[in-house]
């Protein structure tokens, strides 16, 4: 019996293929997949309360429910076996109604054929019934009706059918838009492997529903398809507003195909032969511009445009959009001059506002400004500053551009003033106050004033904004300042301050922007050193920089930079390569990179312990925790391991038990870090807190309040980690 189920599917592929019938629309004709209903569902509540019987828990099969609304007291359960189905293992036995919840959209005249495979041993009538739905805008599909037909049954499984039509009302006097399928049976039967043909209907019945179709057409981009549908609905129009709604969709479908001339003569037919109203008037005159600016035709979209400017019964507003468009045709077209006065006319209309003719004043400057005639471009911004109705947000974008204007022409000092009276308007963003203060420093450092330009971006270092791009720019310019006057020392402390800021700032900012960051630093730092003519001490930050991968992948030209002065570091570069592998989960062939480096003869002590916390990353990853803990213990045992590696090691060891819930053996590793000489400040802060979450983790409540006390008695902890371990010893569990 199993392989007539595959049967039936390709049958239902083939049908598929024929373009005026869909078929095998059902999901779940044969009630293979089935699904416990959990009771807090209420359903089960709903049958038992319209006295409906059925085996507990209930059991449906995925995609149908019984229709306790439309039946009362009535029956229904799975049968599973093959003594039981046509098919497969299920089938239903079934007294009601039992629905199908995916709705078909249908149009009048369609058909609708269902079949099915029944059987009840008393030899009573079944069948299937479709419930009507109409669109209700705004509000989905409502019930209005529906139609059934009725089959005999027997003792053995016969397949039944039957075809019904789709009126054009249903019996509550709507169209209908979409049809459910339900199955019924008033005194039981059983059922299996359902299955529907949905025919559509040669010819439109109605102007609805062909209108309908277009539209859904056009959302489909078969423009070609919609207009035929369109141009049906014409046919079928009774009333002016029906015609004008056909044409309109039908010159929407040319001007979407990029038929421009066509659509140019449907509007053309609408707006000389249809009368629409005022507003739908204009509406298709925009329409009409839009596809003559399409074809470049120019001359043509201002006729048009035009006529809505000059027709006294079409809305202000859209008079002042269709004068703002006459401007811009004389933009396209290059010709600066007739676009100003077309703008200037839209000053004196006396339907403009005053905002309007701000807005115009605006698009007079950046005319000038595109022709580079800056001297009139800046004349027309600084006549907004006067205006009616000019906006703080108006004030702060002219004072700007005036600026600009005055940089383009070198002359920093007035350019600084109008960016600061800018910065003095009301109420300006952060984001737009630190950007234009780093362009204040740009006017210094144009003027070789490095003092001055130092001031404006630590003022933007200082700032509130916690815009981390402005900020990190700020730090580098910064550092480009100390270096051109040669106080290097100052340079690289303040490359210092950045990776701090980085490391310890909003906790929002992404991973990636603070290691991104950090290599900054190490890059910047090696540059300084090496333009102070200290190579070693160069090399020993561009090396970390050409280890960075992964997440702080840098760039390829950095690499070529860096190589450039101290030549291809062969174990940098299979680490980079290897941190990158990570990063991707390859970690097979991160650790085949990790191991090239170890044997590759020239790597140094540091970048051994690094290399071992990498692999160990790789175990921990795998869930190989004692792998993990074993590249720990390798670089703890490390004379030439920095202090910095072997806490990052005892951390990983730590972490490696934590997973393992082995809290006591993870308090050691932490320990451990408390103990490095030359540990620093944040990783004794760090292991300290993770000795408190062990503790918390454990439900000791009053020793991880302990343990949290000591990080706050540590020298020298900044405000913010302070106030965070407050909170945590705050609301710490009892």
């Amino acid at each position: 019996m199993a392989g007539i189920k595959g049967r039936i599917m390709v049958s239902a592929a083939f049908f598929l293929l024929v373009p005026v019938c869909a078929r095998g629309q059902l999901a779940n004709p044969g009630f293979e997949k089935v699904r416990v209903v959990e009771e807090k569902e209420g359903f089960a509540e709903g049958l038992r309360k319209a006295g409906w019987k059925f085996e507990e828990p209930l059991v449906l099969p995925e995609g149908w429910v019984p229709n306790q609304g439309a039946f009362k007291n009535g029956e229904y359960r799975i049968l599973s076996g093959e003594n039981f189905s046509f098919s497969g293992k299920n089938s239903i036995y079934l007294k009601g109604h039992f629905m199908h919840s995916k709705h078909i959209d249908v149009t009048a005249g369609d058909d609708i054929t269902v079949s099915f495979y029944v059987k009840d041993p008393r030899q009573k009538p079944a069948g299937a019934t479709l419930y009507f739905y109409y669109r209700d805008e705004g509000k989905g599909n409502r019930f209005t009706g529906s139609s059934l037909f009725t089959v005999k049954t027997g003792p053995e499984w016969k397949k039944e059918s039957g075809i019904i039509k789709i009126p054009e009302k249903s019996p509550g006097g709507q169209r209908v838009n979409a049809v459910i399928l339900a199955l019924f049976s008033d005194t039981g039967a059983s059922f299996d492997e359902v299955e529907i043909i949905h025919k559509r209907t040669s010819s439109w019945l109605n102007y609805e529903d062909a209108f309908n179709e277009g539209k859904k057409k056009i959302d489909q981009g078969d423009y070609v398809a919609a207009i035929e549908d369109f141009r049906a609905a014409l046919g079928l129009s009774k009333t002016t507003e029906e015609r004008i709604g056909a044409l309109g969709k039908i010159a929407e479908s040319h001007l979407k195909a990029k038929e421009y001339m066509k659509a140019i003569e449907t509007y053309s037919v609408i707006l000389d032969t249809e009368n629409p109203d005022d507003k739908a008037r204009a509406g298709f005159l925009f329409k009409k511009a839009e596809a003559y600016s399409e074809l470049k035709d120019y001359t043509g979209e201002r006729d048009v445009l035009e006529k809505i400017v000059k027709d006294e019964k079409a809305e202000d507003s859209l008079r002042i959009v269709a004068a703002f468009r006459l401007a811009d045709t004389y933009v396209k077209e290059k010709n600066p001059g007739k676009a100003v006065a077309a703008l200037e006319n839209v000053q004196r209309m006396k339907e403009s506002t005053p905002l309007e003719r701000v807005s115009a004043q605006f698009r007079i400057g950046e005319i000038h400004a595109n022709g580079k005639d800056y001297g009139k471009a800046r004349d027309a911004y600084e006549r907004i500053l006067s205006m009616e109705a000019t906006t703080f947000v108006n004030r702060f974008d002219a004072n700007r551009k005036i600026g600009d204007f005055y940089a383009r022409e070198k002359d920093y000092e007035k350019a600084r003033e109008s960016y600061i009276r800018a910065l003095n308007v009301d109420d300006v963003n952060p984001y737009s106050r630190v950007e234009l203060l780093a362009v204040i420093a740009s006017t210094y450092e144009s003027e070789g004033k490095f003092e001055e330009s130092l001031k404006v971006h630590e003022e933007i270092i200082a700032s509130d904004s916690l815009f981390f791009r402005n900020k990190r720019n700020s730090f580098i310019r910064a550092g480009e300042m100390y270096r051109k006057e040669g106080n290097y020392e100052k340079e690289r402390e303040n490359y210092r301050r950045m990776a701090v800021w980085a490391e310890t700032g909003v906790p929002d900012w992404a991973s990636s922007q603070v290691a991104e960051t950090r290599a900054d630093m190490l890059r910047l730092t090696g540059d300084s050193y090496w333009a102070e003519g200290k190579k070693d001490q160069a090399i020993s930050f561009y090396v970390p920089c050409l280890e960075c991968g992964g997440a702080t992948r840098i760039s390829e030209s950095i690499i070529k930079s860096i190589e450039s002065k101290i030549g291809e570091n062969v174990p940098a570069t299979h680490m980079r390569k290897g941190r990158t592998l990570i990063f991707e989960r390859s970690y097979d062939e991160a650790g085949k990179e990790f191991e090239k480096a170890l044997s590759s003869g020239v790597i140094t002590g540091r970048q051994k312990a690094v290399v071992r916390i990498e692999m160990g990353n790789i175990h921990l990853a795998r869930n190989e925790y004692q792998k993990a803990r074993d590249e720990c213990i390798a670089v703890l045992r490390m004379q030439d391991a920095p202090s910095g590696e072997k806490a990052q090691a005892a951390f990983l060891a730590g972490e490696a038990f934590s997973i393992e819930q082995k809290y006591e053996d993870a308090r050691k590793e932490y320990l451990r870090v408390l103990g490095i000489d030359g540990a620093g400040l944040a990783e004794r802060a760090e292991a300290q807190r993770n000795i408190a979450e062990t503790y918390r983790a454990q439900q000791e409540y009053s020793r991880a309040r302990e343990e949290y006390r000591k990080i706050l008695k540590m020298e020298g902890i900044d405000d913010s980690l302070k106030r965070e371990i407050e909170q945590r010893i705050l609301y710490i569990y009892n």
